[in-house]
């Protein structure tokens, strides 16, 4: 067994031009404290990010990566980062060609916020090839269904993990950039990146990779009966085209 790579945490404040960053570290609490200061004044960055990694002879490995659009939302906890939100998701789409066609299976992962740690695959869906990343199509697609729920509150903070696209972000986050067609992700919610196949310590890089296997098993279920090669035929008209959505049972709680 390979022995455990030691991880480093970056943090990166984005301050406007003319600010300035005092740090003050504590002896006592062992902390260290960065405000930002404008014109003799304490203020908020304009947001905070922070990557965990670890390093490797090419490249680092990014294991996760979250942005804070508040200073004071800023923490090193990523247990703590999930009550920030009323709700948040994990979401990733696995490949695999099935009867001659692509099959693409979206498996979304709900996490309770209340600081419980529970998660499980809540809803999958499955659609045919895509012109662009098929990843942005399922996001798109699964951020709209949330919205249309009785339960959305457009004034509520959301979030969505994800796997893909990490240089991208960034300007999904600020809306900068469409996800996907003309979609763009609405103000009230985050993308967070996560990968899952390393990290099994952080609750993110656990929520993706339940993900990931839910959706593996279901590509295996619908390569079962060919009849179903329907509902992944190539989509013609990706802005109408709906998937076709599983509810997946919740798990089973012991009498």
């Amino acid at each position: 067994m390979s022995e455990k790579k030691p991880r480093i945490m970056s943090i990166g404040l984005h301050i406007d031009e003319g600010d300035n960053v005092h740090g003050v570290w504590s002896e006592e609490a062992q902390r260290m404290t960065l405000r930002v200061i404008r014109d003799g004044k304490a203020v908020s960055a304009r947001k905070v990010e922070s990557t965990t990694y670890y390093e490797r002879p090419k490249k680092p490995k990014i294991l996760s990566r979250q942005e804070f659009s508040r200073s004071r939302d800023f923490t090193v906890s990523d247990e703590e980062s999930v009550q920030l939100f009323s709700q948040l998701w994990a979401i990733d789409t696995n490949h695999k060609e099935i009867f001659g066609h692509s099959a693409n299976a979206a498996v979304a992962t709900v996490c309770g916020t209340d600081g419980s740690g529970t998660y499980y695959p809540v809803l999958a869906m499955v659609f045919g090839k895509v012109s662009g990343n098929p990843e942005l199509f399922a996001w798109r697609r699964f951020i709209e269904f949330a919205q249309g729920t009785s339960s959305y509150d457009a004034e509520a903070q959301y979030a969505l993990v994800v796997d893909s696209e990490l240089s991208m972000i960034p300007k999904l986050n600020d809306q900068s950039a469409p996800i996907h067609g003309q979609f763009y992700l609405p103000k009230n919610w985050k993308l967070i990146y996560a990968t899952s196949d390393s990290g099994k310590e952080s609750i993110f890089n656990q929520l993706i990779a339940s993900s990931d296997s839910a959706a593996s098993k279901v590509l295996r279920l619908i390569a079962t009966k060919e009849s179903n090669v329907k509902h992944w035929l190539p989509v013609t008209t990706e802005e109408d085209h709906q998937p076709t959505w599983f509810a997946l049972a919740p798990p089973t709680v012991p009498s």
